[in-house]
C-alpha cells in the first residue's frame, strides 16, 4: 500500500519535500503507526511530533482534506493513495 504525505512549515524542512510517497506494509495501518514509521525514517522530527515522548496535541492532522480529531488518529485506518497532510501549530498573535 502507498500514501501520500503532505508537510508544511519545520516539517517541510526536515522531510526536504512538500510532499512524499510512502509504502507501508501492512494492509492495517492507522496514522499513529505511520507517524512512528515516518520517525524512523526523519528521527527530527520527534522533537516536533513526540515531545516529552506523546505526540503534539497542537498539530493537525487531514486524511484526503478532511481533518481528524486526535482521538481518531489510532482509528482511522489508511487505504492505498490516501494522503495525510500533517500541519503545524500556527504561529503568531
Amino acid at each position: 500500500m502507498e500514501i501520500r504525505i503532505r508537510s508544511f512549515a519545520m516539517i517541510r524542512e526536515i522531510i526536504g519535500q512538500k510532499s512524499i510517497k510512502f509504502r507501508l506494509e501492512a494492509a492495517t495501518t492507522n496514522i499513529m503507526e505511520v507517524l512512528q514509521l515516518l520517525l524512523r525514517e526523519y528521527p527530527d522530527l520527534q522533537g516536533y511530533l513526540f515531545p516529552k515522548q506523546q505526540l503534539n496535541a497542537n498539530f493537525i492532522f487531514a486524511i484526503n482534506g478532511q481533518r481528524l480529531s486526535n482521538e481518531e488518529l489510532d482509528d482511522y485506518l489508511l487505504k492505498d493513495h490516501d494522503e495525510l497532510a500533517i500541519l503545524p501549530p500556527a504561529g503568531g498573535g
